[in-house]
Formats: C-alpha cells, structure tokens, sequence
C-alpha cells in the first residue's frame, strides 16, 4: 500500500528543520503526545550535510486486531532509521516493527518526507511511502490498520510539532 501524508508548518523550511532534526525533539513528542508513551533517541550523527537517526516509537498500550488475531502490543513499537539530506531538505527512512525476526522478513516499511516552502513563511511536510505486509489473507487488512494509525499518529505528531514551532518562534497564544 502506498501513502502520502501532507502537513503545513507555520515556519520557514531552516526553521522547521531546525526543531525536527534537534535531538531534544524526542522529548517534545513523548510530553506532547498522548498516543505515544516514550520517543527514544538511540543514534543521532550530524555531519557532511546530512543528519542520520535512529528512534524507537513506544505507542500507548492498545488493543491491536487484524481480523480475528489479537496483535500483541509490543510489536507496535517500532525503530525509526532515517537519513536527512540538509541540501534537498528530504529524508529516506525505513520503520522496524518489534516483531519476531521471523515475521520482520514479510513487513516493510519505507518512505520518504520533503519539506517544501509552502508560502507565506509556512512548510508544507510531506510524507510518501509502502507499507507492505506479506501474510497470506491477512497482509492487506493489516497494512490498511498499520496505515490508518499511522496516519492518526502523523498527525497528532504534527499537532505537538506546530506548537512547538509556534513556542520556540514566538509566535504562540
């Protein structure tokens, strides 16, 4: 399944960079985000114009179904490893379930996100990529639940991440 999610930032791209590649960005998102019970930075490395990371995502325990399985909540946690090219203002990355290294094999998640100037001092933050899930009858029902949390998560994410902007430019209420 391909997705692409669209979000406006009322800031400048270097601005907008600036917050999201700052790696006490993690703890903005944990406090702020309800869905998410901890954003934990586990590699940062900032050098010859690019910024690579590597984050593990822990959601809000939940009750997680795809058709008649119960999905333990444990392997909703996922492991964010991504490259930010400062140049292109994009970044690749690739989502790691906590799954069983058997399963991991059949799931795949990759993107990319570009921020581009959306006028009038704003960002538009887009987000593109696949999620595929290879299990027999049961793969596209997960990635179509995988895509709409995903999608909620996105945008709770946004939420806390143009507060934050609006705090740190002194633009906030």
């Amino acid at each position: 399944m391909n997705f692409e999610v669209r979000h406006t930032f009322d800031c400048d791209i270097a601005t907008y960079e600036r917050l999201f590649l700052d790696p006490g960005v993690a703890n903005v998102l944990k406090v702020g985000m309800r869905q998410m019970q901890n954003v934990e930075l586990l590699e940062h490395e900032d050098k010859n114009g690019a910024v690579k990371r590597k984050v593990r995502y822990t959601p809000v325990p939940g009750h997680y179904k795809v058709g008649p399985k119960t999905v333990p909540a444990h392997w909703a946690v996922i492991t964010e490893e991504s490259l930010f090219d400062r140049a292109r203002h994009t970044m690749q990355f690739k989502n790691t379930p906590n799954i069983p290294a058997m399963l991991r094999e059949r799931f795949h998640n990759t993107g990319r996100v570009e921020l581009r100037d959306a006028g009038n001092g704003k960002t538009e933050r887009v987000i593109s990529g696949e999620i595929v899930v290879k299990i027999f009858l049961l793969g596209k029902i997960a990635e179509r639940i995988i895509h709409k949390y995903g999608v909620e998560l996105l945008d709770e994410e946004a939420r806390v991440m143009q507060a934050h902007v609006l705090k740190e430019t002194g633009k906030a209420a």
